[in-house]
């Protein structure tokens, strides 16, 4: 007995091959990551901008960036770059997903099993690529907002 190689997907679903839905449900989540990775590049550019406020649910919303509005720009203008290119990584990672079909197509080697495999690969270290920049980007800014309210409070004594 030859066991073949499943994705993590097809194990959840009790599946012995992946079905079009399944393939049209990894393609749906592709879709959504590279929407998402849009969202969070706006935002970013937002905030560092200065066309969005802190009083809105979106942003690096920590105790340093939330205590005033100076602070809340100069968080965002600092972590813009890390946070830009984690919703980069989000698109890639949602573009990847979704080429990954016509691209195994193309050279002749459409596998729905090798797809579903990639799929939950790309998926998962583009995940892990994108949370820990935009991670990494809440930090530098929070890091520049408490700088910047540390320097007004050295220089208000």
């Amino acid at each position: 007995m030859q066991l073949e190689p499943v994705s993590v997907i097809t194990v959840f679903l009790a599946v012995e091959e992946p079905s079009l839905v399944v393939i049209a449900v990894a393609v749906l989540t592709s879709l959504g990551l590279t929407a998402a990775g849009f969202v969070v590049r706006s935002i970013a550019e937002r905030g560092a901008s200065g066309a969005m406020d802190r009083d809105g649910l979106a942003g690096i919303r920590t105790r340093a960036t939330m205590a005033s509005d100076q602070a809340w720009l100069v968080g965002h203008q600092a972590g813009l770059a890390p946070t830009k290119l984690g919703g980069l990584a989000l698109v890639a990672t949602g573009t990847l997903g979704i080429g990954s079909g016509p691209i195994m197509t193309a050279f002749g080697r459409w596998d729905p099993n090798a797809f579903m495999m990639w799929w939950t690969v790309s998926l998962l270290i583009g995940l892990f690529g994108s949370v820990s920049l935009i991670i990494y980007g809440t930090a530098v800014g929070d890091r520049a907002a408490k700088a910047m309210l540390s320097e007004l409070d050295t220089a208000a004594d």
